[in-house]
């Protein structure tokens, strides 16, 4: 129990006297501290990051007011969580990795018009948008591109068949040409 409210009190503070005396009553090194540490601060950026998924599925706003979205069918943040937490980090459609897209929108060789907002990460997409609801057997994880293109014109598979491949083509050619400019410029 002391061990945990040791830890507990090094990932609230900066100050360098306490991380020290939790170093040396932990018998750790104070490198070891301050890993824990950033190791809870991505944690905690991660889960704050899934909730406002979450809540931008679970409400809507009508009347300009915000409401309960109906066809948002997963029972609690926990779930939706959870099912988030398993999905590959690949765009369902395309394949391409999210890590790609992240370097990207990092590097500024993709920037949305829109204020930065969508893009940077994969989005939660409807398979069926027919049936219209947010649930664990409706729901996975797509890129901005593949989200916006597949639609109730075009299904989804024919979006495979057709665009997938090229978008996932179009994103990986971008990534390996920025990167190369990058190393170039080091």
């Amino acid at each position: 129990m002391i061990f945990r409210e040791q830890l507990k009190k090094a990932f609230l503070t900066e100050d360098a006297p306490t991380l020290k005396s939790i170093s040396t009553e932990l018998n750790i090194t104070l490198d070891t501290v301050r890993n824990l540490q950033k190791i809870n601060t991505k944690k905690l950026k991660y889960i704050q990051t899934v909730r406002s998924k979450f809540q931008s599925k679970k409400y809507i706003k009508k009347d300009g007011e915000k409401q309960l979205n109906p066809d948002f069918k997963f029972k609690n943040f926990a779930e939706f969580y959870f099912w988030y937490k398993i999905q590959p980090r690949k765009c369902f459609y395309c394949k391409t990795k999210e890590v790609i897209l992240q370097d990207l929108y990092s590097q500024g060789t993709l920037s949305s018009e829109r204020g930065n907002k969508r893009g940077k990460s994969l989005e939660i997409e409807r398979k069926d948008s027919s049936n219209n609801e947010y649930s664990k057997k409706n729901c996975v994880l797509a890129c901005y591109f593949c989200n916006n293109h597949k639609s109730d014109i075009i299904s989804e598979d024919d979006h495979v068949q057709y665009f997938a491949k090229s978008i996932n083509e179009y994103l990986t050619t971008m990534w390996k040409t920025s990167n190369k400019t990058l190393e170039r410029n080091s």
